[in-house]
């Protein structure tokens, strides 16, 4: 019986083993002044500036303005599935909506900043009924001081709008979290300080899986909110 159990624990490790995901850092930047944020690439208009040597972003057009008031900043790198993407984030406003926007690209596999691409002005129709796809995920959503009732954190899948999977929003107000993206053969999976969140497979119901893009961060009014020590690292399954 020692032996039996010996041995199964011996098996469970070398399937651990062969499964063990290695990460390579591919980019860093700790958005710490503008200097680090020269290249990103704003769609809409907002104040930026980085009181704490972090980057602070909040609409400049009042909440009345609605979509209007709305915008996304996008990092210039392109990615790859097999990557996960972390940051940390602060909230220094109760209300408002944050959102990740990742591998998107051109409807036609196009750059997201091709010129033959519709022009973008933060307004949220653009970004799921324009001409670009995208999957994005919104992991603070306070629509009025609290919001604690409903599954706030919500994957969604575009073009089209779709909503892909819901789970709990963990992200406490005015309290600094890390939060990891990762696209792997297919998954997709969010974790908030070390623990995953919600995960995701891809099945082909709303369209083919997306393979590469870009990333960026979307705001809605009238959120404040913080973000620091963006990396980028490379996934792969050890053999």
């Amino acid at each position: 019986m020692i032996r039996f159990v010996l041995l199964l624990l011996s098996l469970c490790f070398i399937v651990l083993n062969c499964q063990q995901r290695k990460t390579s850092s591919i980019y860093y930047n700790p958005l710490a002044n503008a200097q680090d944020i020269q290249q990103f690439r704003l769609e809409g208009k907002a104040r930026l500036d980085f009181p704490n040597d972090r980057l602070r972003m909040q609409n400049v057009l009042p909440e009345s303005a609605k979509q209007k008031a709305n915008f996304v900043l996008w990092c210039p790198l392109e990615v790859k599935e097999g990557v996960k993407i972390s940051f940390k984030f602060k909230a220094l406003s109760r209300r408002g909506l944050a959102v990740f926007f990742f591998l998107a690209q051109g409807r036609d596999g196009s750059d997201l900043f091709s010129k033959h691409l519709q022009i973008r002005t933060g307004e949220y129709k653009q970004y799921h009924h324009g001409d670009i796809d995208s999957y994005h995920l919104s992991y603070y959503r306070r629509r009025k001081e609290r919001d604690i009732a409903s599954p706030n954190i919500r994957l969604r899948k575009s073009y089209g709008h779709h909503i892909a999977r819901t789970a709990a929003d963990p992200i406490q107000f005015q309290k600094e979290h890390l939060l990891e993206f990762q696209v792997l053969h297919g998954s997709i999976t969010f974790s908030v300080d070390g623990t995953v969140i919600l995960s995701w497979k891809e099945s082909g119901k709303f369209g083919k899986a997306l393979k590469k893009g870009k990333f960026g961060f979307r705001q809605m009014a009238p959120l404040v909110a913080e973000y620091s020590e963006l990396e980028v690292f490379a996934l792969e399954i050890s053999d």
